[in-house]
Order: C-alpha cells, then sequence, then structure tokens
C-alpha cells in the first residue's frame, strides 16, 4: 500500500460502493435534504438533520448521529477541503464535492476521517507529486 494525503482537488472514482455515515451537522443539511432517494432503508426510525425538518424521513438507517448513506461504483467526488487538528481527533474531516453520479445528483457534503479512509478509489490528482508527474495517475486506492 502507498500512502497518500489527497490535495484539494483531487478527483476520485468509486471502485466500490461506498457506505458512511452524513452526520447530523449544519453543513451536511442542503445534501441530505436534495438526496433522501440515497437514504438506506431501515424500518420505523426517524431523523431530524435540523429543527426545520422533523421527522423528516419516515424509513432509514438512523444513528445517534445522521444517517447511513450509499453512493454507487463510478460516483466522481472532488475533494473540497480536509480538516486535520492536533489533540482535535473528533473533527478530522474531508469535504467532498459530488462531482459525477449515475443518477446525475450533485452537492457536497463532509464525512469523519474514519468513513473517508473506507473507499476504495481510483484517484486522479490535481497536483502530481513533483519529480515524477504519473506517480499517483489514476492510482486505484
Amino acid at each position: 500500500m502507498e500512502f497518500y494525503v489527497p490535495s484539494i482537488g483531487d478527483e476520485l472514482w468509486l471502485s466500490r460502493d461506498w457506505k458512511f455515515t452524513l452526520y447530523k451537522e449544519t453543513r451536511n443539511q442542503k445534501f441530505f435534504h436534495e438526496h433522501l432517494e440515497l437514504v438506506e432503508p431501515y424500518e420505523g426510525r426517524f431523523i431530524d438533520l435540523d429543527d426545520d425538518h422533523p421527522a423528516v424521513i419516515l424509513r432509514n438507517t438512523y444513528t445517534a448521529y445522521g444517517a447511513v448513506i450509499t453512493l454507487p461504483t463510478g460516483t466522481q467526488l472532488v475533494v473540497d477541503r480536509i480538516y486535520i487538528r492536533k489533540g482535535k481527533s473528533q473533527y478530522d474531516s474531508i469535504t467532498f464535492k459530488l462531482k459525477d453520479h449515475p443518477k446525475g445528483l450533485e452537492g457536497r457534503f463532509w464525512v469523519k476521517l474514519e468513513d473517508a479512509n473506507t473507499i476504495a478509489c481510483k484517484l486522479t490528482p490535481v497536483n502530481p507529486q513533483a519529480g515524477n508527474p504519473n506517480r499517483f495517475e489514476g492510482i486505484e486506492l
């Protein structure tokens, strides 16, 4: 395994379905409400990602912190923000833009680093590494 820290603007294509938690937080509200069809089914649970839309979903996989979402193989994501701070690992996160989805969906959302580390993808970096510009071109992670 080669270690790679993405740069802002790096593009990745999912090489398998990616399941993650979309956390209950204001920066994820718009994505959540625009893409309810991505939420995993679960009987009899409700979720409220903001005060203006109580019990917005009648079926979802519910956690105490958000809903489980699955993006399918072939979805293209762009790294939009990376947040890592010493001593504050509970806030480690990566924000993605959904650039290409099989159903044409778009949007911006963040995930915790632990979820991002489960992504299997092909990667095209926006700024290839100095010395060997093709080092990570199309790399499989």
